[in-house]
């Protein structure tokens, strides 16, 4: 059995370079007591506690630590960058923040490397000290891409999509209307829990179920799903888990019910009440895994999914079907704009595969969420390769602009945490 002693000696001497000098390579040492005791190398850290640095005989720290951020030319965060160090065999990724940390390096020079589909590689040099945490910062050039960027003008809308009619008719003002931030923001139980904050509007029970009237009806309201009406009998509207609704409008009665709705023999006269299902999932039914950047990285390298670059006619937006994301009501009101950079891929018919769905960037949540359901509904001209419509990797840059900002009063930007607004 070894003594302590021995112990010591055989981990300095496997820790030694070839002049003799101390590198750290994965001990730990307690300088109070002396006591050495084996460790993993170094380790990419996010919000987890650093590893304890190496320590020698007398104290003397032997290894550092280096944290950055990495952003694009916007000074935007980039998310899922993969980051190495030259020469060992650590590497992880940037947070959503863009940020990372590496803990326990050895001392002296070395060289960050940073790389993500969609950008040029970069890298940055820092000088690892005894204790200290170096700097190492990095700006990602963007590949050009060929989908054209987008830009949403708040109050100029353009309606598409399946959900085309609810926009519409909500922008005439009459009526009731509860989006999909609504519904999230509320969070509520039931559909009728939403229902009852309708002034007018009262929820009764018959049996097992939940009717809804309106003020001065004895009659229940028409139901409609996804544009068409349930007219074989009243469908109560509990039966839907408010989760899987992407929208939801009422209208009391039959001189607010607009014409399209009012269905035959009047039916609608009594109220409507039209609901719009989401096209995530449905509750009990196993989502798609999700795949990741360093996934889609891997497939790419394969040759089993292509980057603009690589093919001969790269995918590109349908106009007849695009994507057309609305702006989230609440940073409209409050004159907030932003920015997201999407990233999933198009299939070999045109559909975006859903499960690839990623963001490298958004300035906020409700952002990216309108972009996610935007891009689910949207269709594109697949990529060709050698006459073939193959599978291809796209990156699309989405600009939400209020209506109140221009050229000298531009509207700010919701930044993430971490984030400061570029200037100059």
């Amino acid at each position: 059995m070894w003594n302590l002693r021995t112990a010591r000696e055989v981990l300095t001497a496997l820790h030694r370079d070839a002049g003799g000098h101390r590198r750290a390579g994965g001990v730990l040492a307690a300088a109070a007591t002396g006591l050495i005791v084996l460790a993993a190398p170094a380790a990419v850290v996010g919000a987890q506690t650093p590893q304890p640095a190496v320590a020698g005989e007398s104290g003397t720290l032997l290894s550092g630590s280096v944290a950055g951020t990495v952003r694009d030319s916007l000074g935007m965060p980039v998310s899922a960058a993969q980051v190495s160090v030259g020469g060992l065999l650590v590497r992880g990724s940037t947070g959503n923040d863009g940020m990372y940390k590496i803990s326990g390096l050895p001392l002296g020079a070395r060289t960050i490397l940073v790389r993500r589909l969609g950008f040029q590689p970069d890298s940055v040099r820092v000088e690892i000290t005894p204790g200290g945490e170096a700097t190492g910062d990095v700006t990602l050039s963007v590949i050009p891409q060929l989908i054209t960027p987008l830009v949403v003008q708040a109050g100029r809308p353009r309606y598409t999509g399946r959900m085309a009619a609810f926009f519409e008719r909500r922008s005439r003002g009459q009526g009731t209307f509860f989006t999909a931030e609504d519904i999230d923001r509320r969070n509520p139980r039931l559909t009728t829990d939403l229902l009852r904050s309708v002034p007018g509007a009262r929820i009764e029970r018959a049996g097992a179920e939940s009717v809804v009237y309106f003020r001065g009806q004895r009659c229940v309201p028409l139901i409609w799903i996804d544009g068409a009406p349930a007219t074989a009998g009243y469908l109560n509207p509990d039966y839907f888990d408010p989760a899987t609704l992407g929208g939801i409008e009422v209208y009391m009665g039959v001189a607010t019910v607009p014409v399209e709705l009012m269905w035959m023999r009047g039916k609608g006269s009594c109220g409507v009440i039209a609901l719009w299902t989401r096209l995530d999932d449905p509750p009990g039914k196993q989502p798609k895994r999700k795949v990741s950047a360093q996934e889609l990285a891997n497939l790419v390298a394969s040759l089993h999914l292509y980057t603009a670059e690589q093919v001969d006619e790269p995918a590109r937006a349908d106009t007849s079907e695009p994507v057309s994301p609305h702006y989230p009501d609440s940073l409209q009101r409050s004159n907030i704009g932003g920015r997201v950079l999407a990233e999933f891929v198009v299939d070999s018919t045109g559909r975006p595969e859903m499960e690839t769905f990623g963001v490298v960037f958004s300035t906020d949540r409700l952002f990216t969420d309108a972009v996610r359901r935007a891009v689910a509904t949207a269709n594109f001209v697949p990529a060709r390769l050698d006459g073939k419509a193959v599978r291809q990797l796209v990156q699309l840059p989405i600009t939400f602009v209020s209506p109140v900002s221009d050229a000298t009063n531009p509207a700010p930007e919701r930044q993430p945490a971490g984030v400061q607004t570029p200037t100059g």
